[in-house]
């Protein structure tokens, strides 16, 4: 329900989802997942946990960052942002 068939929901930084969630996202098709958008700091670790759901995106602005600033710092205040697809599938399967 938290998903907008419409326009893409977003997320930032955000925790890996269950197993079960995942398994409830590909029940909802594949039209759906993808109007899910992830972004995530590069050195982020919260989102490190879990699998990853619809489209993701890594944020990085060439600095490297402690976790927890990672974690917390809202790239859009950066000068520079690089933006770079993962491959959810591949990811997935590395977790």
């Amino acid at each position: 329900d938290l998903i907008n068939r419409e326009h893409p929901s977003m997320a930032f930084n955000p925790p890996g989802m269950s197993k079960k969630v995942l398994a409830d996202g590909h029940a909802l098709g594949q039209d759906k997942m993808n109007n899910f958008v992830l972004m995530i700091n590069r050195w982020d670790p919260i989102s490190k946990v879990g699998k990853l759901f619809g489209r993701a995106y890594e944020l990085s602005c060439g600095k490297t960052f402690s976790p927890i600033i990672a974690h917390t710092l809202l790239l859009s205040g950066e000068e520079t942002i690089f933006i770079e697809e993962i491959d959810v599938a591949k990811e997935n399967h590395l977790r």
